[in-house]
């Protein structure tokens, strides 16, 4: 028999009798290529504060999920499907890290008001920063969407600029990875001790 014969009946035990020798012999034969799989995430894991350790710890889980879901019709190796989960499971742990710190955006919102009282004083040192610039249109483009009391909207701010609503948002977004490089853990609560 070979391996890949013997990985599919492997895997029918697991989902259809849910033998947990089965499960076993897997997750022994399989934990090398996700622990792989996962190393190749380690930088951005590191960037982020997220405990390599930790994603780790979830491989028998993420092995017994990609099993359990395991699509015979597909004609897929096993390891390929287990190495895919493993991928999808980094990336989701990054997504859910990056939507869940707090960004710039954030601070410069009148939503967050309440919660960052120094809103103003934020504000003030983002346009402050963004005046010594040389492109004088992210100054005026900061100011047009969080300096007024209703936030405009990025067709609002064109048409005040005079541009188009996506060379505004491009300006923003590159001045909100300029404002981020100032800031090494991308958190402008370090500014408002400035």
């Amino acid at each position: 028999m070979n391996l890949l014969m013997q990985d599919q009946k492997l895997v029918k035990n697991i989902q259809f009798h849910d033998c947990n020798n089965s499960l076993a012999e897997i997750i022994k034969k399989h934990e090398p290529l996700f622990i792989k799989v996962c190393q190749r995430y380690a930088g951005v894991f590191e960037q982020l504060n997220i405990d390599f350790n930790d994603i780790i710890e979830e491989r028998y889980f993420v092995i017994y999920r990609a099993i359990k879901n395991y699509n015979f019709k597909k004609k897929m190796k096993i390891s390929t499907w287990i190495g895919n989960y493993a991928r999808y499971h980094c990336l989701n742990s990054i997504n859910n890290k990056k939507r869940n710190s707090p960004r710039i955006e954030n601070y410069l919102s009148h939503n967050e008001v309440s919660i960052h009282s120094d809103y103003k004083h934020v504000l003030n040192y983002t346009l402050n920063v963004l005046s010594k610039l040389e492109d004088k249109r992210a100054f005026d483009i900061f100011k047009l969407r969080y300096g007024t009391d209703k936030k405009l909207t990025w067709t609002q701010i064109g048409e005040k600029m005079k541009l188009s609503s996506q060379t505004c948002l491009n300006i923003h977004n590159k001045n909100i990875r300029h404002l981020k490089n100032l800031t090494k853990d991308k958190d402008l609560a370090v500014l408002c001790d400035a």
